[in-house]
């Protein structure tokens, strides 16, 4: 139910996942998820962002080493 929007505004993404805003604006950018921006909000693909938080960047899924540099 959470997800059934297709596009969110990243601050609704942020909130979401318990990141910064600014976190998922990299997050975003970096792994180039699916966006547009509409009235000076950026919204992002909901099963695209969701997809690169958790494959790229989530650090409890990897091991120390890989923890120490996605939170650089």
């Amino acid at each position: 139910m959470l997800m059934s929007k297709p596009y969110r505004t990243l601050e609704e993404m942020a909130a979401i996942f318990g990141i910064s805003k600014a976190k998922a604006q990299a997050i975003a950018k970096r792994y180039r998820v699916d966006s547009f921006t509409n009235r000076g909000k950026i919204y992002a693909h909901a099963k695209d962002f969701y997809t690169a938080y958790t494959k790229h960047f989530n650090p409890s899924l990897f091991d120390l080493e890989e923890k120490k540099k996605a939170l650089q």
